[in-house]
């Protein structure tokens, strides 16, 4: 078991850059520390760049409610493309809350225009649904 009062513990807000190491470093391009009823609007967005390499973590970050892809993007997902639009396009995209349709937006995944995508879910039901959605693999497979 980890002693959790040996770890150092840190807050980050929108804009801050964090270096990695020698040609490594992560940006926080969303950080909404609201008090929500649901814990995944305060998902960190982070873009982590790696020499050439790029790659965008959403965490659960959401778009709204279940809808298709082709719905207009909301929540975090409109947030970044208003804000942070030039630091979306990435190579690697951890496909947002699981690959659900509360996530990946067709507007937020043209913008982000990865050349590989990485799901972390299922398939096991997940409040009613098993993630990730066909909808979202089949939007995601238009723009790799």
């Amino acid at each position: 078991m980890v002693d959790l009062s040996s770890l150092s513990w840190e807050s980050f807000a929108e804009n801050d850059v964090v270096q990695l190491g020698e040609g490594a470093a992560f940006r926080v391009l969303f950080a909404d520390s609201t008090d929500h009823s649901d814990p995944n609007e305060n998902s960190l967005v982070l873009r982590v760049d790696l020499g050439e390499a790029s790659l965008l973590l959403t965490g659960d970050a959401e778009s709204g409610e279940r809808l298709p892809p082709s719905a207009e993007p909301g929540g975090a997902e409109a947030y970044l493309l208003e804000h942070h639009r030039e630091d979306l396009d990435v190579d690697l995209l951890q496909v947002g809350h699981h690959g659900s349709m509360t996530s990946s937006r067709r507007a937020f995944l043209e913008a982000v225009s990865p050349t590989m995508a990485l799901i972390g879910a299922g398939p096991f039901p997940y409040s009613s649904v098993t993630l990730p959605d066909e909808e979202v693999i089949e939007e995601l497979e238009l723009v790799l």
